[in-house]
């Protein structure tokens, strides 16, 4: 699916010299137009122009039949769809203004640049809109959107703006309207929650069936046309084994293809796991090889999304599953992403109970927590311990990480606080020894392998992140919510999570799949947005309500798991080591990258990559940094050539 448009406010006829489209709407002043637009109802659309004074009006959609006749009539729409409505336009030829929404996922990306009184251009496709000649005049680089991808984490804990890597151009925010004038534009929330619907559930099993039915539906809609053959990401972890059985409980005649990615990491095997979903719900499994032309494929992925990769390791696997499913004749690849931050896992509850100082609670909760939690790292004896004895390592743990949090309090302050928690709870001054002369080794050993938190020039990491005054995703969606919820949204919807789902449609768009994740769901994300966070955390090893909810369908062996798959791993290491030697001689050509990244660190992760003796769990970051860094070097050279051709 394609859509763009251009409206011209100096009435300067539009080059239209893209003859490829489908199917245009032509007004006074530009254009809509589209190409290959889906008709499937999981991805529901509407394009429209209307003029109000002769009663006209002309749709593009794949669900309405009305004639749109004004942007009440639009916004009307958009909430009775109830967030299934992915992408709204609506354009007013008679004000000159033009209405953009999108769904609350953000599932297909929209971009535009708005030039006050001259021009206004907007497209599904931002590859698309930095190719239009109208629109590369007006483009730079911003820099704060490279200062935030290349620092460690910083899309994880940032919170997602309108901004992209091009100075002007802006994305519509997931769940936002976005009303466009000749001289501004104005975002607004259109998504509302009301989680006090759930007020009346009380007990375990009220959520879990409420769960139960909201994640069924979810699942059902994205597979709800029974002509089209169906695959399913199943990594063996709880969130993509759910995906799979419940689809097999709703649909049991219908086949499903199964995926799973076949490593020859141990630390990533979970076919133990996966095979257990298989062989309860009966799906044909395939085991799937990862792609090792990881440089080749960043460099097609960026000339597709028109940004740099949004993967911190090679994004091979993700790319390899694609063309295997499209090659089985299926049309949907459905996957777990978004599972842990829309379901939570109530581990929160804590943090909230040791700030309280409900002191008795908090041991109680930490108690059930022992049998599903691990120091096996640091004690190699760990199960050989009797259970008081791991509380207490487990408890030392926590208070050590939580005293460590006030830091940067005046020493009385540190002291009033240790005080108090050792009264209520008692603090091993031992332990804390040891952990403090253990970090300060660790940090010497961090120092010795060198691995900052960002590798970009001093004159780079000076820049802000994000651009002062402009609307902020999680914070406006919550709206008048309660503050306690918003760490839920700010989970949710962090800068990787929204650019992974787009970078996703991209791809499926490339290679012919439709990527669709149940999890990425209103009803669901607000069901369990009312689920206390006492009933998630529930036994202790978290996500309590889904595991209701799932009871009795999920394989015994998922749906008891607590552990998951690690990333610092053999396989993190085979595949950036890889990808380093494939992009060698091409980091060695370019010179863009490095007006940015700093050479001599950059040199600095290489070697710690290729140094055998340094623990994996010690090369995370300079994975993210090379990985990265050859991302953007990528990104740079495409948008050269594109501003030179």
């Amino acid at each position: 699916m394609l859509i763009e448009g251009f409206i011209n406010y100096q009435f300067v006829t539009y080059n239209n010299n893209k003859p490829f489209f489908e199917k245009t709407i032509e007004f006074n002043n530009g254009l809509i137009r589209t190409q290959h637009l889906n008709h499937d109802p999981f991805n529901k659309f509407l394009v429209a122009s209307f003029d109000i004074n002769n009663k006209e009006s002309t749709s593009l959609s794949n669900f309405l039949h009305d004639e749109v006749l004004s942007f009440d009539f639009c916004r009307k729409i958009l909430k009775n769809c109830d967030n299934k409505l992915r992408l709204a336009i609506c354009y007013d030829e008679v004000n000159n203004k033009i209405l953009l929404a999108r769904e609350l996922f953000g599932t297909i990306p929209l971009f535009y640049l708005h030039i006050p009184k001259k021009f206004f251009a907007f497209s599904t496709s931002l590859a698309s809109l930095v190719s239009n000649k109208e629109v590369q005049p007006y483009l730079n680089i911003n820099d704060s959107a490279i200062t935030s991808y290349h620092r460690f984490r910083m899309d994880l804990t940032t919170k997602h703006s309108y901004d992209s890597f091009y100075d002007q151009i802006k994305s519509v925010l997931p769940g936002h309207i976005l009303t466009v004038f000749e001289n501004k534009v104005v975002a607004e929330p259109y998504v509302t929650f009301n989680p006090e619907k759930w007020s009346h559930l009380s007990s375990l099993k009220d959520y879990g069936d409420a769960v139960y039915n909201t994640f069924k539906d979810s699942v059902r809609s994205s597979a709800l046309n029974e002509s089209l053959n169906v695959a399913s990401h199943l990594s063996g972890g709880l969130d993509s084994s759910s995906v799979s059985t419940m689809f097999k409980h709703i649909f049991p005649s219908r086949p499903l293809h199964t995926l799973y990615h076949k490593s020859a990491s141990k630390e990533m095997d979970e076919s133990y796991y996966s095979k257990s979903v298989v062989n309860k719900i009966g799906s044909i499994h395939h085991e799937v090889y990862q792609s090792k032309e990881d440089f080749d494929l960043i460099k097609i992925h960026t000339a597709l999304y028109g940004e740099p990769e949004v993967s911190t390791l090679s994004p091979a696997l993700i790319t390899t599953m694609m063309p295997y499913a499209r090659d089985l004749n299926c049309k949907i690849l459905l996957r777990g992403s978004g599972g842990d931050s829309v379901i939570g896992s109530g581990m929160e509850v804590l943090s909230e109970t040791f700030k309280e100082k409900r002191w008795n609670e908090f041991e109680n909760l930490l108690r059930k927590r022992v049998p599903y939690f691990s120091l096996t790292e640091q004690y190699p004896e760990w199960n050989k311990y009797s259970f008081e004895q791991k509380y207490n390592l487990v408890l030392q743990n926590f208070l050590y990480n939580r005293i460590s949090e006030v830091r940067n309090l005046s020493w009385k302050d540190i002291f009033s606080v240790y005080k108090e928690v050792h009264n209520a709870l008692g603090i091993s001054n031992s332990y804390f020894l040891k952990r403090g002369v253990g970090n300060f080794i660790s940090r010497l050993r961090q120092q010795a392998v060198n691995a900052p938190l960002s590798i970009l020039r001093d004159e780079h990491l000076q820049k802000r992140f994000l651009s002062s005054g402009e609307p902020v995703l999680p914070t406006s969606l919550r709206s008048n919510l309660p503050e306690h919820l918003q760490p839920l949204f700010e989970d949710v919807f962090t800068p990787r999570a929204v650019t992974a789902i787009e970078q996703q449609f991209v791809l499926g768009e490339h290679y012919g799949i439709s990527n669709r994740s149940p999890f990425l769901d209103k009803d669901l994300f607000e069901v369990c947005m009312a689920v206390p966070n006492v009933i998630k955390y529930g036994s202790g090893k978290g996500r309590e309500h889904f595991r209701e909810a799932m009871k009795g369908l999920l394989s015994d062996e998922v749906l008891g798991r607590s552990s998951k798959a690690t990333l610092a791993s053999s396989h993190g290491q085979e595949i950036t080591l890889r990808l380093y030697k494939q992009a060698e001689e091409f980091l060695n050509d370019t010179k863009l990258v490095w007006e940015y990244v700093d050479r001599k660190k950059f040199n600095e992760q290489t070697v710690i990559l290729e140094n055998d003796r340094i623990p994996y769990t010690h090369k995370v970051r300079p994975w993210f940094h090379i990985t990265r860094t050859i991302s953007l070097a990528l990104w740079l050279e495409w948008f050269n050539e594109k501003k030179l051709s």
